[in-house]
């Protein structure tokens, strides 16, 4: 079959799909959620197998260290991607929250209340996790997704979508609801963001040249950002400048693979007895931090959540 008249077809039944999941209550999301932590945790040498194929490429190919890190899907990994998808399993539903109310002067009551937005198309480079973590993320928020990985991850992306689908059918819900598309053809992008009669939203998470691209190109409304902001978090005698990001609160400057790394720490001239933490405590981050905390799991996701409704 022709690459056009596949993904319009995965987009036709991510349609479809979406019509379901927007109806549904809570608890048959989390199911599913709770059941693709379980499959994963059972498929691990499954999943570790097809990650080295992606990892032998990538290394004959020569990416850099970098790349290779956020390539690679291990025990811990794994682990890591199964406990996400508990985490956002106990979140609480965004979907029907009423997030204001307000009357009219003529007495008309006004509620604004949060909907899944459909359809959306999520095109993102190099890490496989991400097809995890997006796919969670878009099930919880009533949303389906089609995913559209880097090439250099394609047979660690195709055997995670093999497993989220099964465990959406193994839940009664439609399994067309998380969809990778199985082609490496850089084409793929510019046939997925022209599907504007099927996709609601397209998100596109990468570097800056991807990004201008598919914000150039495509005919569906695009969620961007182009280089990630700064922002200053301040502690006593000690403010550090991070890229701001929606993903991780914490600051790993010596894994440069991470979302969130320390580009310049600022000491105050009058700061004493001066020590560089190695990793921010979760104890550290201020309660009301609208940031996820924590030096390796996430400990909010509501944010994202919020984006998806």
């Amino acid at each position: 079959m022709p690459l056009a008249s596949m993904i319009e077809d995965m987009a036709k039944h991510a349609k479809e799909a979406s019509r379901h999941l927007r109806r549904l209550e809570r608890a048959p999301k989390d199911a599913a959620l709770r059941l693709m932590a379980t499959r994963l945790m059972e498929r691990q040498a499954d999943i570790i197998k097809e990650n080295k194929k992606d990892l032998s490429k990538s290394k004959k190919a020569g990416l850099s260290p970098a790349m290779i890190d956020r390539l690679t899907l291990d025990e811990t990994v794994i682990k890591g991607m199964a406990d996400g998808l508990e985490e956002v399993a106990v979140l609480p539903d965004p979907v029907g929250q009423i997030t204001g109310t307000w009357k009219r002067p003529n007495g008309l009551l006004v509620k604004r209340v949060r909907i899944p937005l459909g359809v959306i198309g999520f095109i993102y480079e190099s890490r496989p996790n991400v097809t995890v973590d997006a796919a969670s993320l878009c099930l919880k928020s009533g949303n389906a997704v089609i995913l559209k990985g880097g090439s250099e991850a394609i047979s660690s992306n195709l055997i995670l979508a093999d497993l989220l689908e099964g465990a959406l059918k193994e839940s009664g819900l439609p399994p067309k609801a998380i969809q990778v598309i199985p082609s490496t053809d850089r084409e793929a992008v510019s046939i997925l963001i022209g599907l504007e009669d099927f996709l609601d939203i397209i998100i596109p998470r990468g570097g800056e040249g991807l990004i201008r691209f598919v914000t150039s190109h495509s005919k569906v409304p695009v969620l961007k950002h182009y280089k990630m902001s700064s922002l200053i978090l301040k502690w006593p005698k000690m403010c550090v400048l991070m890229p701001r990001c929606k993903g991780r609160g914490s600051a790993m400057p010596w894994r440069p693979c991470s979302c969130i790394r320390v580009l310049l720490m600022l000491f105050s001239l009058t700061c004493q007895n001066v020590s560089v933490m190695p990793a921010w405590r979760s104890e550290d981050v201020p309660e009301q931090s609208s940031l996820f905390r924590g030096q390796d799991r996430p400990f909010r996701k509501t944010g994202v959540l919020n984006f998806l409704t």
